[in-house]
C-alpha cells in the first residue's frame, strides 16, 4: 500500500458538522431499564434490544367475578443466548448507558467486550455468554450486599476455567492455529485444490515463531538434458533445507536408523534439536 504523502491527518482536519437530514432518534432503552442499568443490577441484554412492553411500574389487575384481583409480576428470567453479533451491539447499548455518567469506565468496559468476544471466536457456541451471565450476577451481587464494585476489565479465571476447562478451543482448518476459525487466517491463503500435499507454511502457527527451514522450490529448466530437481522425496515427503544441507525426514517421522546419515537431524517445523512429532511449537501433527 503506497504511502500516503498528503500533509493534511486527523489532527488537521475540519470538524465536520452534522448533516441537516440527520434524525434524532430516540433511545431504544426505557426510562425504567435505564435506571435499573445505571443502579449496578443484573440486566439481560435481550431486553436491549427488544425492549419489554410490560411495565413493572403499574399494577397487573384482573377483573373477575368476585371483584378485582392483584397479579403479581413474572419473574425476570434469561430470556435466550444471544448470539457474537447481538451481544456486541447489545453491550454496546449498556456500555454508551454507562459512560453517559462514568465516562472513565469506557476503556474498562470496551476491554470486557473484547475478552468476552475472544471467548466466541476461539470456543464458539454459547460459553461466552454464560460467561457474561455469572460475571454480571457476580457483580451485581457483590455490589448489592457489600457496596464493592467489580472491575470489568480483566478475565475472570476461576470462572473462566469452570466454564471452558473441558471445551476444546476451535482451531483454523488452514493453519492449525487455536486463536482464530479459518474465515479470520491471516497466515494462509485458502487453496483451490485439496491435495494432501500441504507446506510447512501452511501449517505454520501464528503463536510459533518463524521457522529456519525453507522449501525446496520446484524449479523446471526448459531443456530436456538437465534432469528436474524433485520438491518431494520417494515417499511424497517434501525434501527442505537449512543451510544448504538436506533435512533428514525419516529422523522426522519413524526416526533414522543410519548410523552415519549425512543429513541433517532438526526438526522439519522449527529446525530445532528434536524431531518434528515432538516439536513444542507445531500445533498440528506431521501426515503419515
Amino acid at each position: 500500500m503506497p504511502i500516503n504523502s498528503s500533509p493534511y491527518t486527523l489532527a488537521t482536519a475540519i470538524p465536520p458538522s452534522r448533516p441537516a437530514s440527520a434524525v434524532l432518534r430516540p433511545s431504544p432503552v426505557s426510562p425504567a431499564l435505564r435506571h435499573q442499568i445505571l443502579t449496578g443490577n443484573y440486566i439481560d441484554l435481550a431486553h436491549l434490544l427488544q425492549p419489554s412492553l410490560i411495565n413493572v411500574s403499574q399494577p397487573r389487575e384482573l377483573q373477575t367475578s368476585q371483584g378485582l384481583m392483584q397479579l403479581s409480576h413474572t419473574i425476570n428470567s434469561r430470556s435466550k443466548d444471544l448470539t457474537p453479533t447481538e451481544f456486541a451491539l447489545a453491550f454496546s447499548i449498556y456500555r454508551d448507558i454507562i459512560c453517559s455518567v462514568y465516562p472513565d469506565r469506557r476503556t474498562e468496559l470496551d476491554d470486557y467486550l473484547y475478552i468476552i468476544l475472544d471467548m466466541a471466536v476461539r470456543f464458539g457456541g454459547n460459553g461466552f455468554y454464560n460467561y457474561h451471565v455469572f460475571f454480571t450476577t457476580q457483580a451485581a451481587g457483590r455490589l448489592q450486599q457489600f457496596n464493592q464494585g467489580t472491575y470489568w476489565g480483566t478475565l475472570d479465571t476461576e470462572l473462566y476455567c469452570r466454564i471452558f476447562a473441558a471445551r476444546t478451543s476451535l482451531s483454523c482448518e488452514l493453519c492449525g492455529a487455536p486463536s482464530h476459525p479459518a474465515s479470520m487466517c491471516t497466515v494462509v491463503k485458502p487453496q483451490l485444490s485439496s491435495s494432501r500435499q500441504t507446506s510447512v507454511f501452511n501449517r505454520l502457527s501464528s503463536a510459533a515463531p518463524l521457522p529456519s527451514i525453507i522449501p525446496k522450490p520446484l524449479v523446471i529448466r526448459p531443456t530436456v538434458n538437465v534432469p528436474i530437481p524433485k520438491s518431494i522425496d520417494k515417499r511424497g515427503r517434501p525434501i527442505l533445507y537449512q543451510g544448504g544441507r538436506m533435512v533428514c525426514n525419516n529422523f522426522n517421522h519413524l526416526g533414522c536408523s543410519l548410523s552415519n546419515c549425512r543429513l541433517l537431524h532438526v526438526c522439519s517445523f522449527c529446525g530445532g534439536a528434536h524431531a518434528r512429532n515432538s516439536c513444542p511449537h507445531n500445533p498440528t501433527a506431521l501426515p503419515q
